[in-house]
């Protein structure tokens, strides 16, 4: 009779929780599924008194397979980890615990930061971007998962193991999820810059001045990219287009129509040509036949 069994040994434990008898045929009754919730509640926390870590996150483990809540089993996994680190000593065994949190919960800060301490003082920024690298691509993730730690992958690649093409990555499969992510466009700007790759950077900055709202900023956004296309890329197809940007954006932009006149005239686009030079003409008050002169 189990139930008869449980009872007995758990009234058994009561009386004097450390009757080492009982508490052996407690942890036998584990094996049970139906006993396991009970006869955990019974034995988590006599060795949680006793400070019995070890024989607790064996405990722990175990109720984590009675969890179905990726929520619940990502704080019995920080538990766990926790017990590892303070209590065992065992960063590593606290990192792996912490790794398969991570794959139920991708987005929690406490969880990520807690690795990004660990890699930090053991060195396993390897590991840690292996293990974030498998959580992106192998699970149905959300968009805000994916965003949340494809950002953190991203810096962790590029800023502590100077591997700029697996950050690129990080970033673009961001975007992919969230096109309007600001931060991740900012950090490809940062690494296209660096790399000197101006038509990747001119793709960015486009992206930012659709995003920018104040004008001001979106200016010096859209003369940027005219200005790389104009004498870097030799693009003037998309020199034309930022300068015209500009002028919608900010009306008679003497800059802006300036270089249009410029551009027209080299592509031979006579009709665009002549309505720029008006326009320099209301902005110069020269007459049209002087400018022409």
């Amino acid at each position: 009779d189990l139930d008869g069994a449980f009872e007995a040994f758990r009234d058994a434990l009561e009386r004097e929780p450390g009757m080492e008898r009982a508490l052996s045929a407690m942890e036998r009754l584990l094996q049970e599924e139906t006993f396991k919730v009970p006869v955990l509640e019974v034995l988590e926390p006599i060795y949680e008194a006793d400070a019995d870590h070890a024989k607790l996150v064996e405990l722990l483990e175990i109720r984590l397979t009675t969890l179905s809540d990726p929520m619940d089993q990502t704080a019995l996994l920080e538990r766990i980890a926790t017990l590892y680190e303070t209590e065992l000593g065992e960063p590593i065994l606290a990192f792996d615990a912490l790794g398969r949190a991570l794959t139920e919960d991708p987005a929690s800060e406490p969880v990520l930061q807690q690795l990004e301490r660990l890699a930090e003082e053991g060195g396993r920024y390897e590991e840690l971007v292996a293990l974030a690298d498998g959580v992106l691509l192998g699970g149905d993730l959300s968009p805000n998962a994916i965003r949340v730690l494809g950002l953190k992958a991203a810096a962790w690649n590029g800023e502590k193991l100077n591997d700029i093409e697996r950050a690129q990555g990080c970033l673009k499969k961001v975007l992919e999820v969230d096109p309007d992510c600001r931060r991740a466009l900012e950090e490809l700007e940062k690494i296209f810059r660096a790399s000197f790759e101006m038509k990747e950077l001119c793709e960015v900055l486009w992206r930012r001045a659709d995003l920018e709202l104040d004008p001001d900023p979106k200016h010096e956004l859209l003369r940027e990219v005219a200005k790389i296309n104009q004498e870097q890329l030799g693009d003037l197809e998309q020199a034309i287009k930022a300068w015209i940007a500009i002028q919608e954006l900010a009306g008679d932009d003497h800059e802006a129509t300036e270089n249009l006149v410029e551009l027209y005239e080299i592509m031979g686009n006579w009709e665009d040509y002549l309505d720029a030079q008006e326009r320099m003409v209301g902005l110069s008050g020269v007459p049209l036949e002087q400018v022409a002169l």
